[in-house]
């Protein structure tokens, strides 16, 4: 299914939906306008996208992927204490190298993985997250690189 948020194209499989306030509340999770949260119920797969517009000078001056990166994982880990630390990696991106991470955690035993890149489209800076089940690994990855190769 081709998917738009904000100035990003992307594609995910239909088994995802766009979670609603009402279910990200009861998940424990805020409802944030600045990001869109894609969830597999069956395959325990979010797909997350935080967007930010910035202006223009700071984009094509300032914005450096691998400094955006590490304060990325500060406040990411600030937040989520049960991260047991992070890899740093590198994804294609429609053509072009961004700078990303990989990262581990548990919760109530279940072991779960994420991964992360930093997009740059237009006015905004992306953070697009997949957090999955380590048990669903296989098809989140899957999902994960379709997702990358079709960002436009």
């Amino acid at each position: 299914m081709e998917m738009n948020y904000k100035e990003l194209q992307f594609e995910i499989p239909d088994t995802f939906h766009q979670m609603s306030g009402a279910e990200l509340s009861l998940q424990g999770v805020s409802d944030n306008a600045e990001e869109a949260i894609f969830y597999d119920e069956e395959r325990h797969t979010r797909i997350i996208i935080a967007g930010r517009q910035l202006n223009p000078i700071i984009m094509k001056t300032l914005f450096d992927s691998k400094k955006t990166r590490t304060v990325m994982q500060h406040k990411l880990k600030k937040t989520n204490p049960h991260i047991d630390g992070f890899d740093n990696c590198d994804y294609v991106v429609a053509g072009k190298k961004r700078s990303g991470y990989k990262y581990s955690f548990s919760v109530d035993g279940i072991d779960c993985l994420g991964e992360a890149v930093i997009v740059d489209r237009g006015r905004y800076v992306y953070h697009l997250f997949c957090v999955y089940r380590k048990e669903f690994s296989e098809f989140a990855l899957g999902v994960w690189e379709k997702l990358l190769a079709s960002i436009k």
